[in-house]
């Protein structure tokens, strides 16, 4: 009857709230609800019913049944429609710092919606300000995205600034992640701005820093302690970044502000260095003039410049270029040049620049003996190789740990287009062979580039058999190999043939 009687008046009241419908649906279903159920359904019908005063009668009738709740932990005080109501409430008893199933309490509730009338009055009756949600937040943590007019009242009734929640956050990192300015302002005089995340080591300048607040707020130079040991902000915020205009005015007020540009983390990184990394092409010239070691190398024996070209940073690489300080030769452990590594990635762009924006060692080869040229024709970057041809001509009979020619390279990759591009330069030994005796035409064979042979043996004086050192002609190279099709290629010229026939009548 009770459960009829409150759906009729549902339909009826044009004022139903959204947790007095949750309320509503709850006691549906279920006609054997307990007294405090009960209790309950007669100050949801009498508030529904615009009777304020009767549902407060029903509630206090039973000082046992005032701070009952259901299975999702609500009281009466918690679901209060009105500050009036609420004092009502506290004045028949009702127990001011009861939580729900998730921690909760009025206070949290009413604090974390910014109901300031209601905050007030719950802390009048001195709610409990240190009390925990089961996520381990105070009602002042709950309250970092509140207004600060909430957290002026909290902080003046003795809420803790310092206070930390099972994240090792406190209040103001969580203002500042959230962008909270006027919260962050009234929080910083008294909160421990040195405070670090004992889960992470993370300062309150971490955080800032990551959020790319500088801007916003002033927040990093209001702070002038800025610590330099590990992993520190300015490198916090060089990995972090996701915009370089926040991130370039976060790490001007860094440096502002005493942050040190020589720092590596705990792996290695400098600021520097992981600016490169990251392509952020404007700061590069931001540390540049704080004085940061731009020939910094990191554990594997990179610069910066190395971590950009490897990575495809073309607009920080001519940054880079145009610093006079950086040393574009520098090589890798395993003797790459910045050169070398744009030449081997086929970035034209970035081996443009370097040639014509610095002098380069054209001749440099790394420990398998290979120039830039080497590794643009063994990669069939023909537009590299056009740009380097420019330049470093000379290159062309440069002989790697084999004794491959750059043409060689190119003819063991199959790279038709390449070939062609070093044969116009009429500087080519078509017939010349590696250490190992082996031809352009045999390691085409070899490899099964069946372009490469057909292009070979369009050239007159390639028509001739090229045996290496252990006697294999081209056609026998193909045919241990596997390559049918440039075996069968091969077989079609007279010489091959008869020398082919001999063999097999020989074997």
């Amino acid at each position: 009857m009770l459960q009829r009687k409150m759906l009729h008046t549902a339909t009826m009241s044009p004022k139903l709230e959204e947790q007095d419908r949750t309320l509503l649906a709850a006691t549906r279903g279920d006609a054997n609800r307990n007294k405090s159920m009960a209790i309950r359904a007669a100050y949801l019908q009498a508030h529904l019913a615009s009777e304020p005063d009767a549902a407060i009668d029903a509630l206090a009738a039973n000082s046992d049944t005032i701070n009952t709740t259901d299975s999702a932990g609500p009281t009466a005080l918690m679901l209060a429609a009105s500050t009036e109501k609420a004092e009502q409430l506290l004045q028949f008893g009702a127990a001011i710092d009861a939580q729900d199933h998730l921690g909760q309490t009025a206070l949290m509730l009413a604090a974390t919606t910014n109901d300031v009338q209601r905050t007030e009055l719950l802390l009048a009756h001195t709610a409990n300000v240190h009390l925990r949600d089961t996520q381990g937040s105070t009602v002042l943590l709950r309250c970092a995205e509140a207004s600060a007019e909430i957290v002026a009242l909290l902080l003046a009734h003795g809420a803790d600034p310092d206070a930390m929640d099972h994240r090792g956050e406190n209040t103001l990192m969580r203002a500042v992640t959230s962008q909270n300015v006027p919260v962050i302002q009234l929080l910083l005089p008294v909160t421990n701005v040195a405070h670090a995340n004992p889960t992470n080591g993370n300062t309150l300048l971490h955080v800032a820093a990551w959020t790319g607040h500088s801007r916003r707020s002033g927040l990093l130079g209001s702070i002038a302690a800025v610590c330099n040991t590990g992993e520190t902000p300015l490198l916090y915020a060089l990995k972090t970044a996701k915009d370089e205009q926040d991130l370039f005015e976060t790490v001007t007020t860094l440096l502002g502000a005493g942050a040190s540009v020589h720092t590596p983390c705990h792996a290695g990184d400098a600021p520097f260095l992981v600016a490169c990394q990251r392509g952020f092409a404007a700061v590069l010239y931001v540390l540049a003039q704080a004085r940061a070691d731009v020939n910094y190398k990191d554990q594997t024996g990179r610069t910066g410049l190395h971590h950009a070209v490897v990575r495809g940073h073309t607009q920080s690489t001519e940054v880079l270029a145009i610093l006079y300080n950086v040393d574009v030769n520098c090589a890798t452990p395993t003797g790459d040049t910045p050169l070398v590594l744009a030449s081997a990635a086929g970035n034209k762009h970035m081996v443009r620049t370097f040639l014509t924006k610095r002098r380069m060692d054209l001749a440099h080869a790394n420990l398998d003996g290979e120039t830039a040229l080497h590794v643009a024709c063994a990669g069939g970057h023909a537009a590299v190789v056009h740009e380097l041809l420019a330049y470093a001509s000379h290159s062309l009979h440069a002989l790697d740990k084999c004794g491959r020619t750059p043409f060689l390279s190119a003819c063991a990759r199959g790279h038709v287009s390449v070939l062609k591009a070093l044969v116009h330069t009429g500087a080519i030994d078509v017939h010349h062979c590696d250490h190992s005796g082996q031809s352009g035409l045999l390691l085409a064979s070899a490899n099964g580039h069946f372009d490469v042979v057909q292009w070979f043996l369009e050239i007159p004086t390639m028509l001739a058999t090229v045996c290496n050192h252990m006697g294999y002609e081209a056609f026998c190279a193909a045919v241990v190999a596997g390559h049918g099709p440039v075996a069968a290629l091969l077989v079609q010229l007279p010489l091959v043939a008869i020398e082919a026939a001999a063999c097999a009548l020989g074997g």
